[in-house]
């Protein structure tokens, strides 16, 4: 609820700001924007540190073994 309404408070003084009459259009800027702050990563070296960790001993494995595995058992599946 509380985060609703802070969006809803920043649209609409954005809104007032760039002189626009609809707030809610500029809802969907602010949401986008907030969202790609949140994601953006603090530095190089944590980027680095979350592929040493997670993608080399997790997702690769699983990219280079079990999707072509599932795809080969569905496909022999779906033959018989």
């Amino acid at each position: 609820m509380k985060m609703s309404l802070y969006l809803l408070i920043t649209s609409y003084g954005t809104a007032q700001l760039l002189n626009v009459r609809n707030g809610n259009a500029l809802l969907v800027a602010v949401v986008i924007s907030l969202l790609l702050i949140s994601v953006a990563p603090r530095s190089v070296l944590s980027v680095m540190e979350f592929a040493n960790q997670v993608w080399i001993r997790y997702v690769f494995p699983i990219n280079i073994f079990g999707l072509p595995l599932l795809m080969l058992i569905v496909a022999r599946i779906r033959r018989v």
